[in-house]
């Protein structure tokens, strides 16, 4: 099988995502897959070393310069894939799946599915994450046909079908849910009482309690939210910390220009996240709504309870808000100033435990090996 990507993913999603996936897939089904990723021209090389790196069976091309003429490069695929053989494609992202249905259309692809992370023609116009109008406007045609006329769908949450029905009328038979999982570095080895707390906040362990956003500082991340909620918090209970675990800017941070000797602003190499995060007591996962956020599963939940912390968490973000009200997890949140009426204390080592067992019972790819094959099986 072919697991076809356009465009720059980030590393973190690239490496938690595609390549754990198709490796879990290649490994444990005894399913080879092969990545082709047409990527950036910018830094080609060294993207192209990288990810050779991660995953030696990936072809990596250079794509056409600019995300508009996404379809120039059919032309590319279709001189390569004859070297391909007919075989089955797995798409990330629409313009990689419409790709895919195009070569399928040609005769040179078996089955088509797409991979749909995302709402991505929503994700593009509420947060402009690309700058091209006409691509905008277009690119919920483009998420139709990837919706509509691949073989099989896998989707992150069941709220995503749900969206796909009412925007793009679908109506697929051979569909599976199957949410972001765990990397490898939280999955693998415990992490709960590796770093001591004094390491990170220079301050001995007493009664302190210990909130965690781990994360980007990117716009549909909602920081804004998170500062409505902490900071009147803070203010109200001296033993509130938080740990940013972040790349935004000091500078530009108000709750740690506010209290800087009770906010731990950090952005550390993915390995050492684990282990940090297990400080913590309560991870923070507010967003404001969005079809974005309406049908996401964010990995951040998943990790959150690896690391035996309870989450905090907006209504609307995927299927998790159901979790929680199903499972002692943690918090939905309504409104900011929820988390003042609720009795905070510190999470025990045997909350920790349970919670880092419910997510290795429910995030880890072993336990999707049944929805991984019907994938594969068309």
């Amino acid at each position: 099988m072919i697991y076809l990507t356009y465009g720059n993913q980030s590393h973190g999603v690239y490496s938690s995502y595609v390549i754990e996936n198709c490796k879990y897939i290649s490994d444990n089904l005894n399913y080879p897959v092969k990545i082709i990723a047409l990527v950036s021209i910018r830094g080609f090389f060294e993207m192209r070393r990288i990810r050779k790196q991660l995953y030696p069976n990936s072809i990596i091309l250079p794509m056409v310069p600019g995300f508009h003429r996404w379809k120039l490069n059919l032309l590319t695929l279709t001189l390569l894939w004859p070297f391909i053989g007919k075989k089955k494609v797995m798409a990330l992202s629409p313009l990689a799946a419409n790709l895919a249905i195009s070569l399928k259309n040609l005769g040179l692809v078996d089955k088509v599915i797409y991979d749909g992370e995302g709402a991505t023609a929503a994700e593009w116009n509420e947060f402009d994450v690309v700058g091209n109008e006409d691509l905008k406007k277009d690119i919920w045609q483009i998420e139709s046909r990837a919706v509509n006329d691949s073989d099989m769908q896998r989707a992150v949450s069941h709220k995503m079908f749900t969206y796909w029905n009412e925007k793009f009328a679908y109506k697929g038979q051979h569909r599976v849910v199957i949410p972001c999982l765990l990397n490898g570095v939280f999955a693998d080895k415990p992490s709960i009482g590796k770093i001591d707390f004094e390491e990170i906040f220079n301050e001995p362990k007493t009664d302190q309690i210990t909130f965690v956003y781990a994360g980007s500082s990117a716009q549909w991340q909602s920081m804004d939210l998170l500062e409505q909620a902490v900071i009147p918090l803070m203010e109200k209970d001296g033993r509130i910390r938080l740990l940013l675990l972040s790349d935004q800017k000091e500078s530009e941070c108000g709750i740690k220009l506010k209290f800087p000797s009770r906010v731990v602003l950090k952005w550390v190499p993915f390995e050492q996240v684990p282990a940090i995060m297990a400080l913590g007591d309560y991870g923070i996962l507010l967003r404001h709504p969005s079809v974005t956020n309406f049908v996401a599963a964010p990995t951040k939940f998943a990790e959150y309870l690896a690391c035996g912390l309870k989450v905090f968490i907006s209504p609307g973000i995927g299927d998790y808000p159901d979790m929680i009200a199903q499972n002692p997890l943690g918090y939905v949140i309504e409104q900011a100033n929820d988390l003042q009426n609720i009795d905070l204390e510190q999470t025990s080592l045997a909350e920790k435990q349970k919670l880092r067992e419910f997510a290795l019972n429910n995030f880890v790819r072993t336990s999707f090996k049944d929805s991984f094959a019907k994938l594969i099986s068309l």
